[in-house]
């Protein structure tokens, strides 16, 4: 029976920020998308796990030559959508809880402009220092949400973290599509009721 839901932030609360920040980068200041895509997410997964980011910004400054601050408002500045609603309708019902790798501005701007107060537990990686997909951070997470594997639901987009979640017997939906988000969950939560 599922009591805890966590939730990964980009993909399922919100888009996925990497391509749509690259492709507003590359059009406003010329570089080249696909390279800007691949040091976003190489960069960002290197500086994630701390309060501190300057090595970020100033990596993306010296290799595209693009303001820092217009770095972090195209990393920021993209809404919460229909997984956001999900959960909270969710949250009338099951523990629900955040698991995801931002960057500290990341996790500054989501906690600013989304309540979040519907979430029992809210954990990003550049405050808990750990990041998915690594076993101490589910393991971190379940301690904090006070469930056992069994009884956790995890959702992320990425299949290695999914698989990272699998492995301590957390049941778990690969999102790949948000549109396809709320079947998968009803099936899922009917199933092991």
């Amino acid at each position: 029976m599922v009591k805890a839901i966590i939730f990964d932030w980009g993909g399922v609360l919100a888009p996925a920020d990497t391509e749509p920040a690259a492709r507003k980068l590359s059009q406003i200041f010329g570089s080249n998308y696909q390279k800007l895509k691949n040091k976003i997410g190489k960069y960002e997964k290197e500086n994630s796990e701390s309060k501190d980011y300057t090595r970020f910004i100033t990596m993306m400054e010296a290799d595209f030559h693009i303001p820092g601050d217009e770095i972090k408002r195209a990393l920021t500045e993209i809404p919460a959508w229909k997984g956001f609603d999900l959960a909270k309708e969710l949250s009338k019902n099951y523990k629900t809880a955040i698991l995801s790798d931002q960057m500290h501005f990341k996790t500054e701007y989501i906690k600013q402009n989304n309540n979040l107060s519907f979430f029992d537990h809210v954990m990003f990686s550049s405050e808990i220092g750990t990041m998915k997909p690594y076993k101490k951070t589910f393991e971190l997470a379940l301690k904090t949400i006070g469930e056992k594997p069994e009884d956790c639901l995890f959702i992320d987009d990425r299949e290695i973290n999914i698989q990272a979640a699998k492995d301590l017997g957390i049941h778990t939906i690969h999102c790949t599509d948000i549109n396809d988000l709320e079947p998968q969950l009803k099936a899922i939560l009917w199933a092991l009721k």
